[in-house]
């Protein structure tokens, strides 16, 4: 295995040939701990090893602590799809990282890598090494079957150190998918990149102050990006990075959104290309989604006394989760749809939800982009912004089963089907309107309360109106639904006490 640097300007991608019988590196490589491709293998003899799916397939895997390890082989991410024919097939490791400057050397994160009775075993030296590995099952013809991405973290418990997110919106990993740290300022809390509704990640910068990629230890030459395909090629090049095709913006190619892979390579309900561990998923994102109903907005604002100056990201805690809990979202570079080329380091933060664009009423069709939660350094923070699929952009997992989002379909005021509403209150005097959300179970209900005049009328997004002086003419009081942008109004008029 040979250690080598990404130039900074190099797009990302891989070569096919990975895994071929006959590949030949074009630069000396080092003993590594895993098989060569084309070797018979079997299980190293040993303790017993701790498996990673026990508690469910996935195609990414925490490990915690030195030890021998396994995990199931046989399917496809957390599905019951077959990763195909088994017989003869070897396993290798790919590429791994440290999330630093420095690059890894050789057994330096896991060693004995095998594949036996289509189990993959492996172990972990002691001392432990922080950073990310990712192994591939090659079938007898030398192709990639499937891959799966091993997150190395001395220490972590997701479940210990997850937090419940405001106003019901689930519960979310403390830091992002891949990610080695999870502390303000730290380069190794910006995680890994992932392509919407792709299963494998890619390096991300390894300093927020310099376009600097991670360097890697990786068993080929990492050459240049492909353009858009089908999932198989996704699945047979793991780390290819697969550009979108002007004028698409997606790097998966379809014929029609009839095919249900165009809108659910990521879901609510977990899928096979999910990146995220056994037990959490991609989060809902959009006006609906988990931040939006966190931050109870769904629209851009600006939280300036909020932003970590010289650390490159936000603490929002408080208003993300409660009060004195740091809540750390770094910056986090992405990786350009065309090229694949790192951008945005130590100024933008972009993480991907499972959610889809949609219909575009603009355009008349279904838009080929999905929502982020979205910052740019102490400017503007958008829960619920949307970009092009192609983009490699940070994950953030959510717990499975902790959130129920039910979009919000229709607002009335007064009765059902009513968006208008007159009356007269007077001085002093407080009325709470009487609002009508459709489906009744709703997950966000938040809305956005605008006065024409606060001088004369106040309201506020609990739906209450408050008179402040009398007025000459009624004052126009708007309400905007976070979810959806639904909109009811009402005409205030302001009368003396009595």
């Amino acid at each position: 295995m040979k250690t080598k640097l990404l130039p900074a300007f190099l797009p990302l991608a891989l070569l096919a040939a990975a895994c071929a019988k006959d590949y030949v590196p074009d630069y000396p490589q080092e003993p590594a701990p895993q098989p060569r491709p084309g070797e018979q293998l079997s299980r190293p003899s040993g303790p017993r090893r701790t498996d990673l799916s026990a508690g469910g397939t996935a195609n990414c895997y925490i490990v915690s602590a030195p030890g021998d390890y396994s995990f199931n082989a046989r399917v496809r991410g957390n599905g019951n799809t077959s990763v195909g024919d088994l017989s003869g097939a070897t396993v290798r490791e790919l590429w791994c990282t440290l999330n630093t400057d420095k690059a890894p050397r050789s057994g330096d994160l896991i060693n004995n890598l095998a594949l036996d009775g289509g189990v993959i075993s492996f172990s972990v030296p002691d001392p432990m090494t922080d950073g990310n590995v990712v192994v591939a099952v090659c079938g007898s013809g030398g192709e990639i079957l499937w891959s799966w991405h091993v997150w190395l973290l001395g220490g972590f418990s997701p479940d210990d150190s997850a937090q419940q997110y405001n106003n019901g919106a689930g519960i979310m990993m403390d830091r992002n998918l891949g990610a080695l740290s999870a502390a303000a300022g730290d380069a190794r809390s910006a995680g890994l990149l992932y392509q919407w509704g792709r299963k494998d990640p890619f390096p991300s910068s390894s300093t927020f102050t310099e376009r600097k990629p991670m360097p890697y230890a990786c068993s080929v030459a990492w050459p240049e990006r492909i353009g858009a395909g089908s999932i198989e090629t996704s699945v047979r090049n793991p780390m290819n990075f697969m550009g979108a095709d002007y004028p698409h913006q997606d790097w998966y190619v379809f014929d029609s959104f009839d095919d249900p892979l165009a809108e659910n390579r990521w879901s609510r309900d977990k899928t096979e290309f999910d990146p995220c561990p056994p037990g959490w998923r991609v989060p809902d994102g959009g006006a609906s989604g988990v931040w939006a109903a966190a931050f109870g907005r769904g629209h851009s604002f600006s939280a300036e006394s909020y932003w970590q100056s010289g650390k490159n990201g936000y603490d929002f805690g408080g208003m993300l989760a409660g009060a004195g809990e740091a809540v750390w979202y770094p910056t986090t570079a992405y990786l350009t749809a065309g090229f694949g080329s790192l951008a945005g380091h130590g100024q933008y933060a972009m993480y991907w939800s499972c959610t889809t664009f949609g219909w575009n009423k603009d355009y008349g069709r279904m838009d080929e982009r999905a929502y982020q939660f979205y910052f740019y350094t102490n400017a503007s923070i958008q829960p619920s912004c949307s970009y092009v699929r192609a983009q490699a952009c940070a994950v953030r997992c959510l717990k499975e089963g902790s959130y129920y989002g039910v979009p919000l379909t229709s607002l009335s005021i007064g009765s059902e089907g009513c968006t208008e509403m007159d009356f007269a209150i007077e001085e002093g005097e407080m009325k709470r309107l009487p609002f009508v959300f459709r489906p009744d179970n709703a997950s966000n209900r938040t809305l956005v309360a605008i006065s024409e005049d606060p001088s004369f009328v106040q309201a506020g997004p609990d739906g209450c109106v408050t008179g402040v002086r009398s007025t000459y003419g009624p004052v126009l009081v708007r309400f905007i639904s976070v979810d959806g942008d639904r909109e009811v109004w009402c005409h205030v008029s302001v009368t003396k006490n009595s």
